[in-house]
């Protein structure tokens, strides 16, 4: 062989034609061949060539290795030790790019020619060169107990000596990746001190990461050590790797400007050496930071190069960190659907390599998403999910940051204490850290809190002093957000000439970075400003322009412009135009609303859009606009009964909820609270002893414990519901479809009132029929809003006397509707505030009662009406035209926990007697347990029943409507346990005291058993608003199911039985609190 052959210049001939793209790779199989065989010298001599390129041109590193390889395979008489040596070499090459593609072919040759020469440690260092590099792994967990084996068989072979430091620092990166910073530091110890200088830097880049939380001197200390040993080397891949950590250093700090160079020398020599992986990581970074500049083009330029590496190395982890970072960009761009979509795939390979926090911090982004679309409901739910997650992981900046977001969905749902308790758990990490873009984050929203308390003055220092700590450059978004938040508060205090300038700076700062949700909230803060200032034209042009960006896309955006150019229309004397965009405002409004599944939350949220109801309302009742009226009023009601309605999903979530062993302990103890307060009660009663000094520390507790129970039960009901597969109609509130629906229920001669109380003291309401429309509205005088307190604290009719039915009869019935009623005629009515409580059957008409004049049905809502009238046509008829049911009758309570109710056993005895046997099961008294109670709710097929009717004691839960319940003979069935029923007959009866009563918030958002058996599965639900009066109670029900039974509807059934009471004389304290709510 000649000398050519020995010194392997002929291999690094051909590895140069490989390296610079002149030789394919796939063809060199072929050309190998040609080369002499691969002796154990020339290999040597070959590996020690790669190695002076390894960190100053790594692919030709790789190109003599992989020329190497080949050789050995084209030769049979390479022995399989040596084939498997070369093609480990190779594979440790590619991991110097890195490139998996590369890797994966020569790691199985290695391998399979181990295996073949019975090479074990070997097999083991394959192992490890498997995981080298264990970012690119789709399970970082994984690679943690791969390379725990592979080192732990290295330290047992002398032989292998060379491979364990570099193990050991894969290892590191291991751990790094899974989060134990700790135990990737003692790995790194190691090689500090290693013989080979790269091993040393590498080392002391892990150090650099681990010492990341003692803040940057720390950090770059271990990056200035690397820097030393690098600068003695002919090798500029170390110098871009320890650049790049001092750009992710500046960066987490978010000092961006700062970042930048470094970033950018990394990106520069990484394409140099041709390391596309390590170049998308530059990439990737130099968009986080351009994003957070406001940099939005650059940004996009840069995450897109990266993805487009990431996407065909299939690196799963480094992709989820593009996808997040992609994610949080279109948020920016006002792209909410497309971020949503990268934000779902980035927690999805989080998840898939291990990195669970960065899944969770995936999941807090989507709720940042939802905020800015005004899905506030959405946005509580990602953000508590993943304040829960990151607990967990023990990330308490990541917890600080999640804080940050609750405390501003809080202050959006104008729920101040909320919030301040988030902004106090986010100081309390981040004024510990001094970075000044957290501080000024949580002074601003300080500010907006303070703001929403009507503590102004206090509100525009704390905007002040977010000003003072957001002047760097890296700050210029929360710079910009504090001077347009710092102009409105001062506008709002009549200092225009001082706001100006912060909103117009503000507002050109954000149209330079391109950031299109601001630009709209610019323009409509501009627009409030321009109004003050007098300048209309001005104010309607900045609303303009709000409203044509944010249109289909930002509907709370779009709702505040529309809002403002209907109020300039309108003061113009454009009424046309202002109820033309007041539509367009209600229509947002609902667009947006929709989104609210609970009723606390949206109750609470009515009160920030009530006020553009108002101005809405009023307008179309003042210009006699009825169908706009009817329109304004009915979009605004009772959203979340209708999504409980639609979506069987909902429904599951929250019946699966009300089973959680948090609750029921809760419940339990609430119970005891109960029974001990009633116990502390009969005890003072029976010795006519003052009040009982236990019963006051035993109130506080039952409130505690009631408050615990209601938000548990909330956050627990948002953390288990999934996506929405509500079947909601695309328009709400449509006014052909409610005539449809009602004409179809009822027939033509219905009527409908649809109430609305505005906060100006007036009642509005649209009258309407099959065939027309109208509104009226009405001051309520000092009288009429007493007496309408006096309903809503009622505990019996006996105190409404018939002079406040009068007045009240007069105020709600004016006399055009009277003339149209008649005995036969179907009256829904949907009420309004107060007016829930009020008991509609006994108003007073010209002397007479409203249930005489006509048949009274409250109705939540139009939509609730539509949707409860479809489920009822879609309900499997009973096999047979007689009626049965379910009846459970409680007379008698263990430990005398309630008083006896003896009349309901001659209730129960007149309804089966009535009813015959075999058409009814009946559960009563001493059976009434939970246990009992699910076991017969079992044993029967829920179709084959017509009703199902309780007689017991009810609570109505006037702190918390998801305590109201019925008593058992041993406990309380509670509105949660309601769902364990589902679904409940067409009809449900509550012959017990408050059934009807529901804790009402905002919006005619209810908590009650009336909207729960609705949502469950009950078309119609018949309750009393007061207490039952016993004996005319009875008799009142048997009369309602001999009608019923005859086959009248329960509206009339109940109607004729009202009247029938009255007719014998009875008080309307005894008839008048039943109403009948559904359909």
């Amino acid at each position: 062989m000649d000398q050519s052959g020995l010194d392997g210049s002929i291999y690094l001939e051909m590895a140069e034609r490989l390296d610079a793209g002149i030789l394919p790779h796939a063809e060199l199989p072929r050309h190998a061949i040609e080369l002499p065989p691969l002796t154990d010298p020339l290999l040597h001599t070959l590996t020690t060539h790669a190695a002076r390129f390894a960190y100053r041109r790594p692919r030709r590193a790789w190109a003599i290795a992989a020329v190497a390889n080949a050789a050995a395979r084209v030769h049979p008489q390479t022995s399989p030790l040596r084939r498997g040596q070369a093609a480990f070499h190779e594979a440790a090459a590619a991991n110097l790019l890195p490139d998996p593609h590369l890797l994966r072919p020569p790691l199985a040759q290695a391998r399979a020619h181990f295996r073949e020469a019975n090479a074990p440690a070997w097999l083991t260092a394959c192992q490890w060169q498997e995981y080298a590099e264990p970012w690119l792994h789709t399970n970082f967990a994984q690679a943690v107990v791969a390379l725990e084996e592979a080192l732990a068989h290295l330290l047992q072979v002398e032989e292998m000596a060379a491979f364990v430091l570099p193990c050991r620092l894969s290892l590191a990166v291991a751990y790094l990746l899974t989060g134990r910073a700790d135990t990737a530091q003692v790995q790194a110890q190691y090689g500090l001190t290693a013989p080979d200088p790269a091993l040393q830097i590498k080392a002391w880049l892990v150090q650099s990461i681990c010492d990341a939380p003692q803040g940057l001197p720390a950090r770059f200390a271990a990056l200035d050590q690397a820097q030393a040993i690098a600068n003695d080397l002919d090798a500029p891949v170390w110098q871009g790797r320890i650049a790049q950590q001092r750009g992710l250093g500046y960066l987490i700090q978010e000092a961006y400007s700062a970042a930048i160079p470094h970033l950018q020398a990394a990106r520069d020599i990484f394409e140099q050496c041709g390391l596309p992986l390590w170049t998308a990581q530059a990439y990737n970074a130099l968009g986080q930071v351009f994003r957070d500049l406001g940099q939005l083009r650059n940004a996009r330029e840069a995450l897109t190069q990266a993805y487009g590496i990431y996407r065909q190395a299939g690196v799963p982890g480094a992709l989820a960190d593009n996808l997040m970072d992609t994610g949080k960009l279109l948020n920016y761009l006002g792209q909410f659907p497309q971020a949503l979509a990268a934000l779902h795939q980035a927690e999805a390979q989080y998840r898939l390599v291990g990195r669970h926090m960065l899944a969770a911090y995936a999941i807090l982004n989507r709720g940042d998403v939802d905020l800015s679309q005004g899905r506030y409901q959405h946005a509580l739910q990602s953000l508590e999910a993943a304040e829960a997650e990151l607990i967990d992981l023990k990330y308490p900046r990541e917890v600080a940051t999640c804080a940050l977001r609750l405390a501003r969905v809080w202050y959006l749902l104008g729920q101040p204490e909320p919030a301040h308790h988030y902004l106090d758990q986010a100081a309390a990490y981040f004024e510990t850290q001094d970075i000044p873009v957290y501080k000024a984050a949580i002074y601003n929203r300080r500010a907006n809190v303070l703001e929403q308390e009507g503590k102004l003055e206090e509100a525009v220092d704390w905007w002040r002093r977010a000003l003072d700590v957001s002047t760097s450059p890296d700050m210029a978004a929360q710079h910009a957000l504090t001077q347009r938040a710092l102009g409105e508060g001062l506008l709002a205090l009549g200092k225009l000439a001082e706001s100006a300038p912060y909103l117009q700076e503000a507002q050109e700062t954000f149209t330079a970075m391109g950031h299109s949700v601001e630009q709209v909230n610019g323009d409509l803060a501009l627009g409030r400003y321009y109004l003050q200032a007098g300048d209309a034209a001005a104010a309607e042009a900045a609303w303009e322009r709000a409203r044509s960006q944010s249109e289909g896309l930002l509907p709370e955006q779009t709702w505040l412009a529309e809002a403002g150019l209907a109020d300039l229309a309108a003061q113009s004397g454009r009424i046309d135009a202002a109820l033309a965009a007041y539509r367009r405002a209600v229509a947002a409004l609902a667009q947006y609303r929709r989104d609210f599944w609970q009723p606390e939350v949206a109750g609470h949220h009515f009160t920030r859009v009530k006020p553009t109801l108002d101005a809405a309302v009023r307008l179309a009742a003042t210009e006699d606009a009825a169908e706009d009226a009817w329109y304004f009023i009915e979009v605004s009601k009772a959203q979340t009964l209708q999504r409980q309605l639609a979506d069987a999903a909902m429904q599951s979530t929250i019946s699966a909820v009300s089973r959680r062993t948090e609750l029921s302990d809760l419940a339990a103890e609430i119970r005891w609270l109960r029974e001990k307060l009633q116990e502390v009660g009969r005890q003072s009663r029976l010795f006519r002893s003052t009040a009982d000094p236990t019963a006051s520390p035993l109130r506080r507790r039952l409130r505690e414990a009631i408050t615990r129970y209601e938000k548990l039960r909330a956050r627990l009901e948002r953390q288990q519901m999934g996506e929405s597969d509500a079947d909601l109609p695309a328009e709400q509130a449509e006014l052909s479809r409610f005539r449809r629906a009602a004409t179809q229920a009822f027939g033509a001669g219905w009527g409908a009132i649809s109430y609305y109380l505005g906060g100006d003291d007036t009642l509005y309401a649209t009258w309407t029929t099959a065939e027309t429309c109208r509104v009226w509205h009405t001051p309520i005088d000092g009288l009429t809003g007493f007496v309408l307190g006096q309903c809503a604290q009622a505990q019996t009719g006996e105190r409404i006397l018939d002079r406040d039915l009068a007045l009240l009869g007069d105020l709600l019935m004016p006399a055009f509707i009277r003339s149209h009623l008649h005995p036969h005629t179907p009256l829904l009515i949907a009420p309004s505030g107060k007016l829930h409580s009020i008991p509609w059957a006994a108003l007073r008409l010209d002397n007479d009662h409203l249930v005489n004049r006509c048949l009274p049905l409250i109705i939540p809502s139009a939509d609730s009406l539509v949707l409860l009238h479809q489920r009822q046509h879609q309900r499997p008829q009973p096999p047979t035209t007689r009626l049965r049911g379910r009846i459970l009758a409680v007379s008698t309570f263990a430990n005398q926990q309630q008083p006896p109710l003896p009349l309901v056993t001659e209730e129960r005895h007149g309804l089966q007697q009535l009813l015959g046997a075999e058409n009814v099961s009946i559960l009563h008294d001493e059976a009434t347990t939970r246990e009992n109670l699910r076991q017969w709710w079992a044993n029967q097929e829920a179709s084959e029943d017509s009703f199902f009717h309780v007689a017991s004691h009810a609570a109505a839960g006037r702190d918390n409507g998801r305590l109201s319940g019925i008593f058992l003979y041993d406990s309380e069935l509670w509105v949660d346990d309601i769902w364990e029923l589902a679904p409940l007959p067409s009809l449900v009866t509550l012959s017990a005291c408050y059934g009807s009563h529901s804790l009402r918030y905002d919006g005619d958002e209810t908590v009650g058993l009336t909207p729960t058996c609705l949502a469950a599965g009950a078309s119609r639900v018949v309750g009393n608003l007061w207490r039952v009066l016993d004996p005319a109670a009875a008799a009142l029900m048997v009369d309602f199911y001999a009608r019923y039974a005859a086959g009248a509807t329960p509206l009339t059934a109940l109607a004729a039985s009202q009247r029938a009471a009255i007719r014998q004389g009875h008080h309307h304290a005894y008839w008048g609190g039943f109403v009948q709510v559904g359909c």
